[in-house]
């Protein structure tokens, strides 16, 4: 059987740390498989402030047959640092996982153990989590919106995955800075696979995923692959003018039958209120539709190169 060649992808924002280890774990694994696997791994540091580049140097120049490095020229976000391993990798096959040391190396023989079953897309699963509390109740809420809109999604969230040729070259097809790389993934259609595994808890510093990027992340997900938001506010506006006609024949009733005289500036006030709030978070979701389109127009790379380490 020919040997395949294997990508791992790995955006690093300040695992200055973690990468001493990583570096060693993956280099060990890639040595037991060295017989049916030839594998590269690309570090892509996203304007990290600390001394995460110079590390990812180090040790490219250490083991410059098997590790390349790419530093941005500031901080794009995780997704843009995905995109841009995904443009420089050449495997038949690329694994994306974290750089804090969470997603075990020790799962990667299984995940190729599925490609090599034929499976086109193998997902981590994230049986448990040793994350925080408001970190695992967020993400519970946002994969049961996602999932609304498309069944295939696993039960929880996941980020360590592998991707054959074929699927990457579906996803890396798709233009946009503003992308739900998950949903990308299961739009290609191919076979898949699911692994199980315990995400473990982040050994050094605090992770650069804050919340406000938790937003962000659930809105791409929700407006790049998903219609649930034009569906709920044409459901929402039906309902509106629903119950506002009924408000007005109830109007008309009491007026005839002389019940009395409905009070005005309370009921008028709720109902202002009420329209006036929707009609702004409509107005709000159409302006970042607005946005968006604008935003691709304009054609801006998804990443800027600084350095990468093969072309010194």
């Amino acid at each position: 059987m020919s040997t395949k060649k294997i990508s791992i992808v790995l955006p690093v924002y300040n695992n200055a740390d973690s990468l001493p280890i990583l570096v060693e774990q993956l280099l060990e694994m890639s040595k037991e498989a060295s017989e049916i696997f030839d594998f590269e791994i690309i570090f892509v540091d996203d304007g990290s402030f600390d001394s995460s580049w110079n590390i990812i140097y180090s040790l490219c120049q250490q083991h410059s047959d098997q590790l390349i490095g790419i530093k941005l020229s500031r901080n794009f976000g995780q997704m843009a640092a995905m995109i841009a391993g995904w443009d420089h990798c050449r495997g038949d096959a690329v694994i994306n996982m974290s750089a804090d040391l969470q997603d075990p190396v020790d799962l990667i023989p299984k995940m190729l153990k599925e490609f090599l079953g034929g499976k086109d897309l193998v997902i981590g699963v994230r049986e448990k989590r040793n994350d925080s509390l408001r970190a695992r109740f967020t993400s519970k809420i946002a994969n049961r919106v996602i999932k609304r809109s498309n069944r295939n999604m696993p039960e929880t969230w996941f980020d360590f995955t592998l991707m054959s040729r074929r699927v990457l070259n579906v996803v890396t097809s798709m233009t946009g800075r503003h992308r739900f790389a998950q949903g990308d993934m299961f739009y290609a259609g191919f076979g898949r696979a699911e692994v199980p595994y315990t995400r473990a808890k982040r050994p050094f510093g605090k992770s650069g995923y804050t919340f406000s990027a938790r937003i962000k992340n659930f809105t791409d997900s929700v407006i790049d692959s998903s219609y649930i938001l034009v569906q709920s506010f044409i459901r929402l506006g039906i309902l509106t003018a629903f119950l506002s006609f009924l408000y007005a024949v109830w109007i008309v009733i009491v007026k005839i039958f002389g019940w009395g005289t409905p009070s005005g500036w309370a009921p008028i006030m709720v109902v202002i209120l009420m329209t006036s709030g929707i009609i702004m978070v409509m107005l709000g979701i159409n302006a970042e539709y607005l946005w968006r389109l604008y935003d691709s127009s304009r054609s801006k790379p998804d990443y800027v190169v600084d350095i990468r380490t093969t072309d010194e």
